[in-house]
Formats: C-alpha cells, structure tokens, sequence
C-alpha cells in the first residue's frame, strides 16, 4: 500500500478513503456535504454545519471531520506506543 493510503488509516482502523465525509470533501462535492450535514444533525440532535465536515482524512491532517474529532482511539494508541488499534 502506498504512503498516500497509508495517510488514510487512522488509529482506529477505519479506512478513511471509503468514509462519504471524506470522498465529498476530496470531489469537492458541496451538495453532497450539504445533504451530509443535514443528515447528521438529526442523527446528533444539533446542528452540525458543512464546515464541522471539512476532512483531509486522519493522518497527517488537522482538518478532521467533527465525529473524527471526538475520537479517542488516536489518544490511546499513542498512550499505548501503537500505530493502530484494529
């Protein structure tokens, strides 16, 4: 696997490449965010904004989308000296 999709395995195991946040963000696909967000915030019960989805995927990235950002997987494994917890 190239460094490139290794960038998209975080702590947590999930593939960052097939997650929908991701693939709308990378297309450039503001509809589809709009309707992801919309989504989620009857999933959550808040409002959840198309920037609280912004996403580069996990690793190297600081834009992380919101449900991402509450992870406490990342936290652990480094607590643990691992790479991955899957």
């Amino acid at each position: 696997m190239g460094q490139e999709r290794l960038n998209l395995v975080p702590p947590c195991g999930l593939y960052c490449g097939a997650c929908v946040t991701y693939i709308a963000c990378e297309r450039g696909d503001s509809e589809r965010l709009v309707e992801l967000a919309k989504r989620f915030s009857k999933y959550r019960g808040q409002e959840v904004k198309v920037s609280d989805l912004t996403c580069e995927g996990c690793l190297p990235s600081g834009a992380i989308a919101l449900f991402c950002r509450e992870c406490t997987l990342p936290a652990c494994a480094v607590k643990k000296g691992l790479s991955y917890c899957a």
